[in-house]
């Protein structure tokens, strides 16, 4: 079957691509590159999508690109995000940080509403509960369950993602405890984290130092009593922006075109490195399931750690390897001289020296 066959092709709203289902989960999965946005990306996306208000009526936001996603066979509600998964990411992040800034607040209801975007209430009413409750009573008084997050990041920020990210009181908590940290706590913090956690976190504190910027300024310009109004107000601009972002989403029905898009859509991309495509390459000629993609990818990731721990990528050390060993390589002509290497099948990956 030809791969265009297998695909759907509409214009949507990120609410009817993410917040449809509440059932819903999208999964960055092992073959995609780890959390790579930086500030060059980060600033655009605040100034042209978060915190500029669409016209009156508007039932359109602001155009963010692509996004691919590869249906789950066994569960209509699950998806692997193949595309799109770099402005999904900032996405929840900067709904984490407005979330968390509400509770700064005390604007409790304001926060949960953000964060029903992140992760979908599974009981509890926001009517049934009043405005002013501090974090503590609310938890102990008026508990919530929520499901799973919509959101299931790759192996390298999977832990973090969770933990200081989409766990409503809990990651709150523990990001009030990072940015109100003495510098030696935050250095000794920031120097347990891999590269991709450090940019989440960095990601956080861009946009929430955006938002409260703007916070303090509604502050200023806003009469004491109104001020929690406005301030409830324009969090739900932010939030309207990111509902209503639009983009061209794909809907990929066979997984066996899964590596080969992702390294035709990638392949040019600035943040894609030489050992990203050689990943996914030794991925695709695995032929093992979810499990066995899994282990793999915590493997490469132990590898990246280690390398990064010695002040080296793992795409240098890779390029090191094969130069001590074959023909001199260039960078850039590593992946096609590994992948020529490594062979179509996994047959062929057993000869290869490169392995796991």
């Amino acid at each position: 079957m030809s791969i265009c066959k297998t695909v759907e092709a509409t214009a949507e709203i990120l609410t009817d691509v993410f917040w449809k289902e509440e059932d819903a989960q999208f999964e960055i999965p092992a073959y995609q590159r780890d959390y790579a946005w930086e500030m060059k990306d980060w600033e655009p996306f605040w100034e042209e999508v978060l915190n500029s208000p669409l016209p009156s009526g508007a039932n359109n936001g602001k155009f963010i690109g692509t996004v691919m996603l590869l249906e789950d066979q066994s569960d209509e509600n699950k998806y692997q995000i193949v595309d799109g998964q770099q402005r999904i990411s900032t996405a929840t992040i900067a709904l984490a940080a407005l979330r968390d800034m509400l509770c700064g607040e005390k604007l409790y209801l304001a926060a949960r509403t953000i964060h029903k975007y992140i992760c979908a209430v599974d009981d509890y009413a926001d009517s049934d509960a009043p405005e002013e409750l501090d974090a503590a009573s609310e938890r102990v008084n008026n508990p919530i369950v929520y499901k799973d997050p919509f959101l299931r990041p790759n192996i390298a920020t999977r832990e973090f993602f969770l933990e200081y990210i989409q766990e409503w009181s809990e990651s709150t908590r523990k990001m009030l405890s990072v940015r109100e940290g003495t510098p030696g706590e935050k250095t000794q913090f920031v120097n347990g984290l891999n590269k991709a956690e450090k940019r989440v976190l960095k990601a956080y504190e861009y946009f929430y130092s955006q938002i409260a910027a703007s916070a303090k300024k509604i502050k200023k310009d806003s009469p004491r009593p109104s001020f929690k109004e406005n301030l409830k107000s324009w969090s739900k601009v932010v939030l309207n922006n990111i509902k209503k972002a639009e983009v061209i989403k794909i809907i990929v029905k066979d997984d066996k075109y899964k590596f080969d898009i992702f390294y035709s859509m990638n392949y040019l991309g600035v943040d894609l490195s030489q050992a990203d495509l050689i990943k996914n390459h030794l991925l695709k000629i695995r032929g093992g399931g979810e499990e066995d993609e899994t282990l793999f990818a915590n493997q490469w990731q132990k590898l990246n750690d280690d390398a990064e721990d010695i002040g080296f990528s793992l795409t240098e050390i890779i390029r090191y390897y094969v130069n001590g060993n074959q023909k001199f390589r260039q960078v850039k002509k590593l992946h096609a001289h590994v992948t020529g290497k490594a062979g179509n099948t996994a047959a062929d990956r057993e000869k290869f020296k490169i392995d796991n």
